[in-house]
Parts: structure tokens; sequence; C-alpha cells
């Protein structure tokens, strides 16, 4: 599935049933990680990074969102790594 291009959300804040969602959404066995992104059109969303193993049904994921869009992947083999945002600059 191809990830949407996350854009700048109309509501600056996400709203707090989506990050009571994300907090549940941790505790389903099927996710390594959850957090928050926004669609293309500005609509805060739940995105879940899905273990390897068994996976939730397309329905089972979408109810992890309450409603809200939710944006779903594998996840990744390695770890993220943090980088300095401009090396060049020293930073």
């Amino acid at each position: 599935m191809g990830e949407p291009e996350p854009s700048t959300p109309a509501v600056s804040s996400p709203p707090q049933r989506l990050l009571q969602a994300k907090d549940r959404a941790l505790a389903h066995p099927a996710v390594a990680r959850a957090g928050l992104t926004t669609t293309e059109g500005g609509h805060w969303a739940l995105k879940v990074w899905l273990r390897k193993g068994p996976r939730p049904s397309e329905a089972e994921i979408e109810q992890m969102g309450d409603g809200y869009p939710v944006v779903y992947t594998d996840e990744p083999e390695r770890p993220p790594v943090a980088r300095p945002a401009y090396p060049r600059q020293g930073e």
C-alpha cells in the first residue's frame, strides 16, 4: 500500500480521541509502533507499523482509528536512525 503524502493539518493539535486511539493501538499484539500523521487532505490520522507475522484484517486495522483514517505499513527491517538535520552546519 502506498502511503499518502502528509500535509499541513487543518487543526494544529491532534484530537484527544485520536491520541487515545493511538494508545489503544499500541496494546494490539500485531502493532509494533503507533503514531500520528496527516492525510493529503490535511486530516489527522493514526499511523501504525505492523509486526511480521499474522496480519489483522483491514477492518480490524481501520477500527483502531476510532473513526479517524489509519495509515499502516510493515515494521521496517531495521529501526530508524536519527541523524543531524544539517550536518554541514554542525547540527
